[in-house]
């Protein structure tokens, strides 16, 4: 998956769109996918079980696919769904992280 992305925010998460290239047959098709995750809370989950709460969110949603700038008919494999999802969490996540902020998303944070 290569890294040209959009990205949009709204008070729903965020809304990106990346490029998956996919093999159909003899052809090497590049799909645009755009897709959105809903706001992501990871939880605490290192303290004591009163004091803990379950991560929740960041949930992916894939809005549309095209394909030459039309929609694409074709349906993705279950790992080539894994690769959106993970990439387009990961963007989230990216977005997400404010250095200068504590309270934001921090994957590198323990």
């Amino acid at each position: 998956m290569s890294l040209p992305r959009l990205c949009e925010r709204s008070v729903n998460g965020m809304t990106y769109t990346i490029s998956l290239r996919v093999e159909r047959g003899d052809e090497n098709l590049e799909l645009y996918i755009t897709g959105s995750v809903s706001p992501f809370y990871p939880g605490i989950l290192h303290r004591l079980p009163e004091d803990s709460c379950e991560p929740e969110g960041g949930d992916v949603t894939i809005e549309s696919i095209t394909l030459n700038d039309k929609p694409w008919e074709g349906e993705l494999t279950d790992y080539e769904l894994g690769q959106v999802d993970d990439k387009l969490f990961e963007l989230y996540l990216y977005d997400s992280f404010d250095p200068d902020d504590d309270l934001d998303i921090n994957p590198f944070h323990m």
